[in-house]
């Protein structure tokens, strides 16, 4: 699935925290079912049609949140991992 680019001006750089611990919850925050997508993809899905890049900070499991978004066909062009 490739996410369409709407808003071609204007856009912004965004930044998404990921880096919580997630104890309560379990299992990793970013990971968790949503309807039928993950917390992840959701916000990919609003943030890349209007940020010109986007910055996901992750404390741990930066692998995982990485293949989980490859699974999930999207595009990660402009998504930068710290």
């Amino acid at each position: 699935m490739t996410i369409g680019r709407k808003f071609e001006e204007n856009k912004i750089s965004s930044i998404i925290l990921c880096a919580g611990q997630s104890s309560r919850m379990g299992q990793e925050k970013a990971l968790l079912q949503v309807g039928n997508e993950t917390v992840i993809t959701r916000i990919l899905n609003n943030l890349y049609p209007i940020s010109e890049s986007i910055i996901i900070v992750v404390s741990k499991n930066v692998e995982k949140i990485k293949q989980h978004l490859i699974a999930s066909y999207l595009e990660l062009d402009n998504v930068h991992f710290v």
